[in-house]
């Protein structure tokens, strides 16, 4: 059902800080680093392989989101609600987020 955890998305309040924390005291590597519609997101490389790191100055302190590729999302959210799964999601023009409890 899901192929990969492609990035686990971290609340960042302070992004300069946090991305300095990520790459001087982690060893993380700056991938990308955006500012759009009034937010900051930062893509930080701390291994070799998946996940990567985002961090983003607009979620919420406790705010943890698990990032998941998925070869058909129709077929996904199928299977997902036939194991009893209640969605909320909010769509995007190539990904969805999903929300789990």
């Amino acid at each position: 059902m899901f192929e990969s955890l492609d990035f686990v998305y971290l609340p960042a309040p302070d992004i300069e800080s946090s991305v300095d924390y990520y790459k001087n005291t982690l060893g993380g590597k700056l991938s990308w680093k955006i500012h759009a519609y009034g937010v900051w997101v930062a893509c930080i490389v701390l291994s070799e392989e998946e996940p990567y790191i985002l961090l983003a100055n607009h979620l919420e302190k406790n705010d943890i989101v698990l990032i998941y590729n998925v070869s058909n999302l129709e077929k996904t959210v199928f299977q997902l609600r036939s194991k009893g799964w209640e969605e909320e999601e909010i769509r995007y023009s190539t990904w969805s987020m999903l929300y789990f409890p």
